[in-house]
């Protein structure tokens, strides 16, 4: 019988992580979820890990063939959802801890008009855990009702914003929503956000529930002014209210790859 939420892992050539990844899924206290792996990866390490894994041998595996553009794989994933009421798009490189799903489907029921769940998270550099939050300006929970209390989080550091896999989203406000490359390029994640908060809130949870992962892969660890530059046009688009604001959200980002340029 199929369950009300679903989450799928989203895997790509990460068989060093992806089984903490998995272990921490299915460690958790709160069981009634169907635990789909969205296999992406260019080679098979990871289809033998599986395949070798006994605690793995029954979750179900959709394998990616050819590899596809990573947001073409998210945006895949987010219609193959829509069966579900609930949706977790989780990464293979980060970790849930055990009661992080209790936590956050509570959240639902107790705040029936949010359409997202979202939490805070501790941070581990490549391998090593940390007491580190990766946003420590978030010390108490916090409801999201608009776009351009959105940006403002993105934009100012002392604000932050949650991990974008921690999210458990109401499949019905996603309906048609997809990644679109042309409102942030990498970083399109973002612009997703954005355009969902107009169909209803966000609830953030300020406790961490999870483990996020930082290492040279990530997204954030390259800073490209193309990507940076569709973003901020889009929060202007957005938000045109809020345009000095983005001026300095990009001015810092540009200051960042000079610096980096030349070495500082």
């Amino acid at each position: 019988m199929q369950k009300k939420l679903v989450i799928y892992l989203l895997s790509y050539n990460r068989p060093e992580y992806i089984g903490e990844a998995l272990d921490s899924i299915l460690a958790q206290d709160y069981k009634d979820f169907d635990l789909i792996i969205s296999e992406n990866s260019t080679n098979d390490k990871v289809t033998r890990l599986l395949e070798t894994q006994p605690s793995y041998k029954n979750i179900k595996v959709i394998k990616r063939s050819p590899s596809l553009p990573s947001l073409q794989h998210f945006n895949t994933v987010l219609k193959e959802v829509q069966s579900y009421e609930y949706a977790m798009l989780f990464h293979d490189d980060d970790i849930l801890m055990p009661q992080a799903i209790t936590q956050m489907m509570r959240q639902f029921e107790l705040n029936p008009s949010c359409i997202a769940v979202a939490c805070n998270a501790t941070v581990i550099k490549t391998t090593v855990k940390t007491d580190l939050l990766l946003s420590p300006y978030i010390k108490e929970n916090l409801v999201i009702h608009s776009q351009s209390q959105l940006i403002k989080r993105y934009v100012f550091k002392r604000l932050s914003h949650t991990a974008f896999p921690s999210y458990i989203y109401k499949t019905s406000a996603i309906g048609d929503s997809q990644l679109d490359p042309k409102d942030g390029g990498r970083h399109s994640d973002v612009s997703f956000l954005l355009k969902l908060v107009k169909k209803g809130s966000f609830f953030w949870l300020a406790q961490p529930y999870m483990y996020t992962r930082l290492h040279g892969e990530n997204d954030s660890a390259v800073v490209d002014l193309n990507h940076i530059a569709k973003l901020s046009l889009f929060f202007l688009k957005t938000s045109p209210h809020l345009g000095a604001y983005v001026a300095f959200y990009f001015a810092k980002k540009v200051a960042k790859k000079i610096k980096m340029a030349i070495g500082f």
